[in-house]
């Protein structure tokens, strides 16, 4: 994706409602396994991709300061499917426990027939 591109997201949460978020997605320098992501009526977060196989999932982090040195973390898995494999969830939930992140807070998104992936393929 190139700099200043205007990506649309369209998510469901854990109560399975869809959201549609417009944004940024901005390169850091090469080498560099982050993106500066930026989605209208937000903050400008970084991700930084712990672990990925470019195919199939990323495993992400992303630190923000924010009202003078009080932060908010997130993790994300994605992935280019609605189902993903245990080993790749293995993959996620070790890189996350690498950097001190308690796994046992996550809640899984749900997918299934109720999200419209043909829609989100031509977004």
């Amino acid at each position: 994706m190139e700099a200043n591109s205007s990506p649309s997201l369209l998510a469901s949460n854990a109560d399975g409602n869809l959201m549609r978020h417009n944004g940024q997605v901005l390169p850091m320098p090469l080498g560099d396994p982050h993106l500066s992501i930026d989605y209208e009526g937000s903050f400008t977060a970084p991700y930084v991709i712990l672990d990925t196989d470019y195919e199939n999932f990323s495993c992400i982090y992303s630190c923000v300061e924010f009202n003078y040195g009080y932060y908010a973390d997130f993790a994300f898995i994605f992935s280019r499917s609605p189902s993903l494999s245990d080993q790749y969830l293995r993959r996620c939930e070790a890189a996350f426990k690498e950097i001190g992140v308690d796994v046992s807070r996550f809640a899984k998104t749900v997918q299934g027939s109720n999200c419209p992936y043909d829609t989100q393929k031509s977004l």
